[in-house]
């Protein structure tokens, strides 16, 4: 079976010019009138099928012009549903709906791509700054270290090299 192209919630706000709320008020208003994927139920991302647009540019249409929401339910059990060229360009001339539908589509996954990419980036970015800052603590932990050390042979009596050796080299045997 064929997975029907489905677009996002964002897609129909901008699409309609209208708001999150209403799109998610009209899935719920109309339900019997669009896919299963519209209203999906708890926990699961609204999608629209092509014709749950064709449902919508009806409803905006006949809200536009003042129809009550029950009446414009009634409608669509017999309404001839404009296609989506016709909404989305205003003219029946446009050849195929499913591709302009799918162009935009295609720009809403460019543009949240290009927000994930510059998510990623500062990402990076605040990597690279917490490397640079590990970096200077390993830097300042191993100088504890050669203090420690130095002060470890002060203790025992050894008073050269104090403050000067570092604590990974080995230790030297005595000339003889």
């Amino acid at each position: 079976m064929k997975t029907p192209i489905t677009h996002t919630v964002t897609t129909v706000v901008d699409l309609f010019q209208t708001s999150t709320s209403t799109v998610r008020r009209w899935s719920a208003e109309f339900s019997r009138h669009l896919s299963p994927y519209a209203n999906p139920g708890k926990g699961n991302e609204r999608q629209y099928t092509d014709d749950d647009l064709r449902v919508f540019a009806y409803v905006h249409r006949r809200t536009a012009a003042g129809i009550p929401v029950k009446q414009i339910d009634l409608e669509l059990d017999t309404a001839t549903l404009p296609t989506l060229a016709e909404f989305v360009r205003g003219v029946s001339a446009v050849p195929d709906d499913t591709l302009v539908m799918g162009l935009t589509g295609v720009i809403t996954a460019n543009q949240n791509t290009q927000r994930l990419i510059s998510e990623t980036l500062d990402r990076i970015a605040d990597s690279v700054d917490v490397a640079v800052q590990l970096d200077a603590l390993r830097r300042e932990v191993d100088e504890l270290r050669r203090r420690v050390a130095d002060l470890e042979r002060q203790k025992h009596g050894h008073k050269d090299n104090i403050l000067h050796t570092p604590v990974y080299d080995t230790p030297q045997e005595p000339n003889a």
